[in-house]
């Protein structure tokens, strides 16, 4: 596969990718509800901050032991994971306006 080909295919992965993570959102907002916003709004920035160090961890576990990478948890699936977590907290920051005070974060 020439340079061209694999930029072609990495772009088409790319765009998939994004089309994969708001189809996960969609799909598990409307099973679970909106709790991600909910547990923002209760108790501050410091929820997706955890939320992301959880899938971090679990990241770093996995990668650290390979045969726990199978297919009922692939690393992948907590890659994605952990960029969908961040896109609701830039959405959600940027539908607060900036009202999200300092001594929340």
């Amino acid at each position: 596969m020439g340079r061209e080909e694999r930029e072609e295919q990495f772009l088409e992965n790319y765009e998939n990718t994004l089309e994969e993570l708001a189809n996960t959102f969609f799909v598990k907002n409307e099973r679970y509800g909106n709790s991600f916003t909910d547990t923002i709004e209760d108790y501050g920035l410091v929820a997706s901050i955890v939320r992301l160090t959880d899938k971090f961890n679990r990241m770093t576990t996995l990668y650290k032991n390979k045969e726990l990478d199978c297919d009922d948890e692939p690393i992948i699936d907590t890659m994605l994971d952990m960029a969908n977590y961040l896109i609701m907290t830039v959405a959600y920051l940027k539908n607060s306006n900036g009202t999200l005070k300092l001594e929340e974060q």
